[in-house]
């Protein structure tokens, strides 16, 4: 599955875009979040925790303190590169505090609980609860806009696109039954 990491070589390597560390983690974050809101999966492997400026993902933030993020090497699927340029496209203006801010709401205070705002935290963000949140805000329709491409099928493979399609949003679909 693809990483955080991953995530972060692919943004670093649009043209024209230069930001902090902060900023990058953010739009990871948004990304992955995205990603649960309109798919129902995961964007990255790895979980993001519940830090005083938003959430981090941990494996990243190691990347950018100790090394830095690699190349993009074509890491992403197509519909990853999507997902991503949709909020790329929403979030890139804002700044590294805006994004802090944003990222505030929600899910990050349910998973601080009761902690003080600066107060170190390792706890992690549930993506059940990301899902939910992404997918009522999608619903609403606040946030960036995301439309799959659509690709030309040809008439053998449309069965099997169809079984590989209903799998994929199996779980959408089943929460979206739910409310």
């Amino acid at each position: 599955m693809t990483t955080a990491t991953d995530v972060a070589s692919y943004i670093n390597s649009r043209p024209n875009l230069l930001m902090d560390n902060r900023k990058l983690q953010k739009l990871v974050y948004f990304s992955h979040a995205w990603a649960l809101g309109w798919t129902g999966r995961p964007l990255v492997a790895s979980t993001f925790e519940a830090w005083p400026d938003g959430p981090v993902n941990r494996a990243l933030w190691v990347c950018q303190r100790h090394t830095f993020v690699p190349a993009y090497e074509g890491q992403l699927s197509d519909e990853q590169v999507e997902i991503v340029d949709a909020v790329l496209a929403y979030y890139i203006t804002m700044s590294s505090a805006e994004l802090v801010e944003i990222s505030h709401e929600g899910v990050w205070g349910a998973a601080r609980g009761d902690l003080p705002t600066k107060s170190p935290s390792q706890n992690e963000l549930d993506n059940e609860m990301l899902r939910d949140h992404y997918v009522r805000l999608a619903v609403a329709g606040k946030g960036p806009r995301w439309v799959p491409a659509v690709k030309q099928a040809n008439a053998t493979g449309v069965v099997d696109t169809a079984r590989v399609i209903s799998a994929r949003w199996k779980d959408g679909l089943d929460l979206l039954a739910t409310k």
